[in-house]
This record gives C-alpha cells, sequence and structure tokens, in this order.
C-alpha cells in the first residue's frame, strides 16, 4: 500500500511532531511511506532531520522562486514592498502545483492530508483521501459562517476525516449532519518507548538556567502565538503566586508574539523567576525534569505536549478549553483543569501543587488512560478505517 502524508510546510509544531511519530512507527510491510510538502522553507525544516530515512521526502514546490517570500512571511520578515510579489505568485505556484502533484499521485493508493491543505489538487486523485484535522473546528473559525460554510466544502472532498478527540467528532457531527459517515476519531499516537529514549538526552538541559535547577520549576511550552495559547493567563497566574510558589517558570518555544510576553514579564517585575529558553528540538528533557506543566491554551485539537507529560508522569495543570485537555486528563482524574483565561484559577492551583496541598494523581491511574494514546493501537484502527474503504 503506497501512502502519502501531505502537510502545507514542515516546521516546529505539534502537528509535525505527530506526524513523525506516524511515519516512525508504521508497520514497513503493510505500507510504502512518502512525506509529501507543500512548500520548501529549509531554514525552518529543523525537524526534517526526523524523519525516517526510508521516508521519500517531496516538495511540490521546489524552487527558491516559488518559496522565499513564504519562508520570510513565515518569519514574520516580509517587507511590505515584497508582498506584492509574493501575491503576484499565488498563480503560477497553483499551476505548477498541480503539474508535479499530478504526475506523482499516479504512484499513490491513499493520500493522508494531514492539515487539510490540499483540497484543491485532490479532486483529480483517483485514488482514497483521508483529511486529518487537528483544531477544534467552532474555534478555529471562530463560528464564522462563512468560513464553516467553506471548511464543509473542503470536508466533502475526503472519503475519511479524522478528528483527533471525541470533542471535535461531536463537534464536527453537530456542524456537519448531512456527511455524519464521514467522520471518524483517532487519538494522535505515540510511541511511549522512544519518547521515553528522547527524554534521557540530559546534555539539552544545559540551557537550564542553575536557579530553576535548584529551585525546581513549572514548565510551559509550544509556539508563543497568543490568538491560541494563551501564555499570557500563565504568566500572569505566575505572578500572583510568585512570592508563595517555590518554583521558577521555564517557557520553551518561540514565535511571533515573544517580545510581547517579554515585556509583560518585565511589567510584572517577575523577570528573575521566569526563563525563556527559546525553541528545543527535543524539548522531552524538560518535560521528564520538570516539577509540574502548565498549559494556557484557547483551544486545542489533542495537545501533544500534554501528552506526553502524562507519558512522564507528571502532575498538569491545563485550560479546560475546546478541545482534548479534558480528554487528555480523563475528566480531571489525571490532572487539574481551569477555565480557559483565568489567572486566578491557575495561580491557586500551582500554589496548591507548590505546597503540597492537592491531591496526588497516581501513577496507575494515568498509566491506566495512557493506552488510549499507544500509537501502535491507532495505527490498527487507521487500517481498520481503510478497510471500509476497500483499501487492504
Amino acid at each position: 500500500m503506497r501512502i502519502a502524508f501531505h502537510v502545507n510546510s514542515f516546521m516546529t509544531g505539534g502537528i509535525e511532531r505527530v506526524l513523525i511519530q506516524h511515519l516512525r512507527s508504521f508497520d514497513r510491510s503493510k505500507v510504502q511511506l512518502t512525506l509529501l510538502i507543500t512548500f520548501h522553507f529549509p531554514e525552518l525544516e529543523v525537524l526534517l532531520k526526523e524523519v525516517p530515512s526510508d521516508v521519500e521526502v517531496i516538495h511540490l514546490l521546489d524552487k527558491p522562486i516559488f518559496n522565499g517570500t513564504r519562508q520570510a512571511r513565515a518569519l514574520s520578515k516580509l517587507p511590505a514592498w515584497a508582498r506584492p510579489f509574493d501575491e503576484l505568485m499565488q498563480w503560477p505556484r497553483k499551476i505548477y502545483a498541480k503539474k508535479r502533484f499530478k504526475e506523482i499521485a499516479k504512484r499513490l493508493d491513499v493520500i493522508v492530508d494531514f492539515d487539510v491543505t490540499l483540497t484543491s489538487l485532490l479532486k483529480s486523485f483517483a485514488g482514497k483521501k483521508i483529511g486529518w484535522f487537528h483544531f477544534s473546528v467552532k474555534n478555529y473559525h471562530h463560528g464564522k459562517a462563512a468560513r464553516l460554510r467553506k471548511l464543509g466544502r473542503q470536508f466533502a472532498t475526503y472519503d475519511k476525516i479524522v478528528m483527533i478527540s471525541d470533542q471535535m467528532k461531536n463537534e464536527a457531527l453537530e456542524m456537519y449532519p448531512t456527511i455524519p459517515e464521514k467522520f471518524v476519531r483517532l487519538y494522535n499516537g505515540f510511541d511511549f518507548a522512544s519518547l521515553r529514549q528522547k527524554a534521557s538526552d540530559d546534555s539539552v538541559l544545559k540551557t537550564l538556567p542553575a536557579q530553576a535547577k535548584e529551585r525546581g520549576f513549572i514548565l510551559g511550552s509550544g509556539r508563543f502565538d497568543e490568538r491560541q495559547k494563551d501564555f499570557t493567563t500563565m504568566i500572569r497566574a505566575f505572578a500572583k503566586g510568585a512570592s508563595s510558589i517555590s518554583q521558577d517558570l521555564v517557557l520553551v518555544g518561540d514565535g511571533p508574539d515573544r517580545a510581547n510576553l517579554d515585556e509583560l514579564v518585565a511589567t510584572l517585575g517577575i523577570q528573575d523567576r521566569v526563563h525563556f529558553l527559546g525553541f528545543q528540538s527535543n524539548p522531552l528533557p524538560f518535560v521528564k525534569a520538570c516539577d509540574f506543566f502548565a498549559q494556557s491554551s484557547k483551544f486545542e485539537g489533542l495537545p501533544t505536549v500534554l501528552i506526553e507529560a502524562l507519558i512522564f508522569h507528571k502532575t498538569i495543570a491545563a485550560a479546560d478549553c475546546p478541545t482534548g485537555p479534558r480528554e487528555i486528563l480523563n475528566e480531571g482524574q489525571c490532572g487539574y483543569l481551569f477555565p480557559v483565561g483565568d489567572s486566578d484559577a491557575l495561580a491557586k492551583i500551582l500554589n496548591g501543587l507548590s505546597h503540597g496541598n492537592l491531591p496526588k494523581v497516581t501513577v496507575e491511574k494515568i498509566e491506566a488512560h495512557l493506552k488510549s494514546f499507544d500509537i501502535k493501537e491507532i495505527h490498527q484502527e487507521f487500517f481498520k478505517m481503510l478497510a471500509t474503504l476497500g483499501v487492504r
């Protein structure tokens, strides 16, 4: 079976990390794998080295002229004078990508559009088409009717659409009741053994300040994009409890709002307690080493880093956002949930954890729940889904 997984770009987000897990773990006696990437951003594809060597990697737009301004835009470095050129290249990109895709698609049985961005090219594909959606449908499009209608038209292109949590699937069924047969729930799968091995690389921790090592630390990790991740709430919560919380706050990641978060930390006067470590290609040693893990997102899909924190039996405080955290934390049995944007509630949890005043989650309870995210189980469900489409 020849399967291609597609993403629009291959950078440093949770989607790319989940995809790498899939590419590593598929049974090679069953599949021949291709990674299809639309844009080629050499400076940003730092995770590409983690893709297994037997996976064919193809960039649809493999010419520099198609990618330069888009890479600059992704880095928030596109000057105003270059924007007209970037827009002018829209049609040449589409024409070239369509031609390239037509040739590549001839040798594929299944295309998994892992970020639902290939829809316009898939209509001519004769094989089976799987869409893989990673966000709350309602919150990703902010309830805007025109965008939701457009997404519905996109969904109609696929034979099956994977939703990565039950809450996401229920949203999709509510909003697109005419195509219920298309929606399937598959959790993101994880190879626990390989993640634990990656976390054992203690050399990665050299960037951790001595003070954070000595005091212990609360970890927040992700892209600094406040439209979704809301590190502002986490920082404000820490500031409210900083005088009584014994641990420091360590933030791993980067993104367009990094400077604003730096400024907030300075304004709150907690520069000596909050440590920005920048992007880390392997953040797992920090997850393993932290005292507690916190996440304050406004919306998610099935946040990878929360499952990774559970794998290392960490105590977690997470915003009860749509979608994912409530399912990952098993309705609060495997961690602590607080209302989205409620820094007071998060401060209370962090304070309670720091002083040992909150009930501890047992390892046994976490391990029992983690079985839902075992990648071997997920792949069995994936092949059962393909079998319903006549692909074996």
